[in-house]
């Protein structure tokens, strides 16, 4: 019976990293190929090749000499390339690898641990700032408040507790960073 330290051990050694992509010289034949090719299907079925039969090679659009030197990996990474400069989202975001332990299966062997690299995380400081800086931040409840339920038949009104701000905690929370005495503006601390 495979145990999961022989199964990491009889592993084989990842491949190398593949080559760096190529300039951005995409042509129409390529992005069709590539479009139907990333369908969000991840089996290929008949009507799937039909799809490529009648979307891709079959559009007027195609030139099968655009794909001489056609390489997927090239085209992935071009792809990539480009959504990620059609999303400037994606620009806050910084990768990483991850170390996680993977259990042996036994008291008496140590746990294995093994980097998983390609976790994409974003910076909270930059999470912030992009939020204060959206139109909608001029919705945002910055200010304390109780939220009442009035309730038809009912003299007493129910308090509502949904966010942050309509909490006791934060209704009762000390603002006490007035920069000085003379200070006339309103501070708000957002609930984070």
């Amino acid at each position: 019976m495979a145990t999961p330290r022989t199964l990491l051990l009889s592993a084989p050694p990842p491949p190398p990293p593949p080559p760096p992509p190529a300039p951005s010289a995409s042509n129409l034949s390529t992005t069709l190929l590539m479009n139907w090719f990333n369908n969000g299907n991840t089996t290929k079925s008949e009507a799937e090749l039909n799809a490529l039969i009648n979307d891709v090679v079959l559009n007027p659009a195609f030139n099968s000499e655009e794909l001489v030197g056609f390489d997927a990996n090239r085209a992935n990474k071009q792809v990539d390339q480009d959504a990620r400069a059609a999303f400037p989202l994606l620009h806050d975001f910084k990768e990483t690898s991850v170390d996680i332990q993977v259990p042996s299966g036994s008291t008496t062997i140590p746990p294995q641990t093994i980097a998983v690299p390609g976790l994409y995380y974003r910076r909270l400081v930059s999470i912030i700032k992009s939020a204060f800086t959206d139109p909608l931040s001029y919705h945002f409840h910055l200010s304390p408040f109780k939220l009442w339920r009035k309730i038809p038949g009912c003299d007493e009104g129910l308090r509502v507790y949904s966010e942050v701000y309509n909490s006791d905690a934060f209704i009762t929370h000390p603002n006490g960073c007035q920069p000085s005495a003379t200070w006339t503006l309103q501070l708000d601390s957002p609930g984070l």
